[in-house]
């Protein structure tokens, strides 16, 4: 998944000679990885991603059409609502803006969970939706598909050969998806990082779908 390089230059966010200097810095990384020095990894990795947003201009990745996305907005006001706190039991407890999480994990960020995920999907006991929104750096869909296409899992070759459908909510095309197994992949049209923020409409009818009846995603 680390090929920011390959995607900001289609997109047309950087220029070539920008992403040959992204494809070594890259390649720096994934040698990190495999000698299991994640930390210094993702050091690498946030310099990437800064000198990006500089020469981008941009503000953040969540979103490379909406640099609002991303910043406190309505739903920080919501989630802190004297409402939502009752409805989750935190109490008085202090909004977290989760950096302190970060910190603690952040060796966890560039080690991949692929086994894992391997044998989830191999156990076939539960339904497993990936989605992603269109508009994201950070999680690009792109990049995503490359991490799926690399599992293996009994129904690997079912799932490269599947069709890929459209997600529809009433006459909107919300987006497009592959199924196979107890897999489901989505790509969210219109949207970046934060879908529930920019489409929740069609957040709300993708997560309600699946939990109640996952089979509708079989077309």
């Amino acid at each position: 998944m680390l090929n920011y390089s390959f995607y900001l230059h289609k997109l047309g966010l950087i220029d070539s000679r920008t992403r040959d200097d992204f494809q070594k810095r890259e390649n720096e990384m994934r040698a990190l990885i495999r000698s299991g020095q994640y930390l210094l990894a993702n050091d690498l990795r946030n310099k990437e991603l800064s000198e990006f947003k500089q020469k981008s201009a941009l503000k953040n990745l969540y979103d490379f059409v909406n640099d609002e996305i991303g910043e406190d907005g309505p739903e920080i006001i919501f989630i802190d609502s004297p409402r939502t706190r009752k409805a989750i039991h935190v109490g008085s407890y202090p909004f977290n803006d989760g950096d302190k999480t970060y910190e603690n994990l952040e060796a966890d960020i560039m080690q991949s969970v692929k086994p894992w995920v391997e044998e989830l999907l191999a156990a076939e006991k539960f339904p497993i939706l990936y989605y992603s929104g269109q508009l994201d750096i950070i999680v690009a869909y792109p990049l995503s598909v490359a991490f799926y296409d690399s599992l293996e899992w009994p129904h690997a070759s079912e799932y490269h050969k599947a069709k890929r459908c459209q997600f529809k909510v009433n006459v909107d095309v919300a987006g497009y998806y592959k199924t196979a197994g107890t897999f489901t992949e989505v790509l969210v049209r219109n949207a970046g990082h934060m879908v529930p923020t920019t489409q929740p409409k069609w957040a709300f009818e993708l997560l309600d779908r699946f939990i109640t009846n996952s089979s509708s995603f079989k077309c």
